[in-house]
C-alpha cells in the first residue's frame, strides 16, 4: 500500500472543503417567480391572474401568454425582475395607465455582468421573445436595468421615462 504524501492529504482535505462550500452555497436571491396566466388583458394586482400571487419586490415576473398585465390603479406595482416575452415564441404585454395613478418600480439590484441573464432589477421587454410597453396618462415605471430587443419589442409612452429607466438594444 502507497502512503499518500501530506501535500496530497492537504489538498484533498481542501477540495472536500471547498465542494461542501459550494454545494451549501444559499439560492440567488429571487429565485422565486411568477407567471402571468391570464388568457386575455387583466388586473396586475388580481392574484387569480398569476400562477405564483402578485408579484413583489422578491419575486420575478414573466408576462409571456401572449395577454397583457394592467397597472391602472394607485397601488404601485412591484416586481424583483419583469421579463415581457422571455421564449423566441413568447410574447408579452404591460400598459401602465397613470389616470388612477398607476406605476411599476422594478428596484435597483444585481448587476448587468451577472452571469444569469434574469437578474434583480431588470425589466426586459422583448427578452428573446415580443414585448409591448405601454405608459400612458401619467403612468410612471422605473427600474434598475432595463433592456429592449430592436426588432421585437415595443416601448410607447405619452410620459418621460424615469431617469432610472435606460432602454438599450441588444441584437437584431
Amino acid at each position: 500500500m502507497k502512503n499518500k504524501s501530506s501535500s496530497q492529504s492537504v489538498l484533498i482535505c481542501l477540495f472536500i472543503l471547498l465542494a461542501f462550500a459550494v454545494c451549501n452555497l444559499p439560492a440567488r436571491v429571487g429565485a422565486t417567480s411568477t407567471n402571468w396566466i391570464d388568457p386575455s388583458s387583466g388586473n396586475w394586482f388580481t392574484d387569480a391572474n398569476w400562477d405564483n400571487h402578485v408579484p413583489t419586490t422578491s419575486i420575478e415576473a414573466f408576462v409571456n401568454n401572449a395577454s397583457t398585465a394592467q397597472i391602472n390603479i394607485s397601488t404601485t406595482a412591484n416586481a424583483q425582475s419583469l421579463t415581457l416575452g422571455l421564449n423566441a415564441t413568447d410574447s408579452g404585454t404591460v400598459k401602465v395607465d397613470g389616470t388612477n395613478g398607476g406605476n411599476l418600480i422594478v428596484p435597483p439590484g444585481g448587476c448587468p455582468l451577472d452571469p444569469i441573464d434574469i437578474f434583480p432589477g431588470l425589466l426586459s421587454v422583448g427578452y428573446q421573445g415580443t414585448g409591448t410597453m405601454t405608459i400612458t396618462n401619467g403612468g410612471t415605471v422605473s427600474s434598475g436595468w432595463a433592456g429592449a430587443r430592436k426588432t421585437r419589442s415595443s416601448v410607447k409612452s405619452s410620459e418621460p421615462f424615469s431617469p432610472r429607466l435606460m432602454m438599450t438594444s441588444r441584437g437584431p
